[in-house]
């Protein structure tokens, strides 16, 4: 879905209605990174690895995620082959976080389930967009 969609939607009817987003009154299902191609859910939850980060043009954050097996010596499989899914934050659902995440932390993200289809190039993946929670696995508790 584009976001001249999301925002045409959001025109429709408010924010809250199309999301439903509190994690109190969704359920959110568990989907390895791996498994996104066949899933049917769309209110995903998936943990795994951070091997990217940027902050795009249209302010939205895009952090591309890894399964955690592509781990390997201390360093990310650099495999474009490897399933990853792209989960961005945009800038009218912010999410709260500890800090900006960065290559190697460990993620659990909730949010929609969509494939990114544009006619751009590397637009052809799996997303979570938009992301509603994203939780550090690797950080100690405060």
């Amino acid at each position: 879905m584009t976001r001249r969609e999301l925002l045409g939607m959001m025109g429709v009817l408010p924010l809250p209605a199309i999301i439903g987003m509190t994690e109190e009154k969704r359920t959110f299902h568990v989907v390895e990174i791996a498994d996104f191609p066949t899933c049917h859910e769309t209110h995903v939850e998936t943990v795994g690895m951070v091997a990217y980060v940027a902050k795009e043009a249209d302010g939205d954050l895009h952090v591309k995620l890894v399964a955690r097996q592509s781990r390997t010596d201390g360093g990310l499989d650099a495999n474009p082959e490897d399933p990853f899914v792209v989960c961005e934050i945009i800038p009218e659902l912010p999410v709260p976080l500890a800090r900006r995440p960065k290559v190697g932390d460990t993620l659990k993200v909730r949010g929609i389930r969509r494939f990114d289809d544009e006619t751009a190039p590397g637009h052809d993946h799996w997303e979570i967009h938009p992301v509603v929670s994203m939780k550090f696995l690797d950080l100690p508790p405060v």
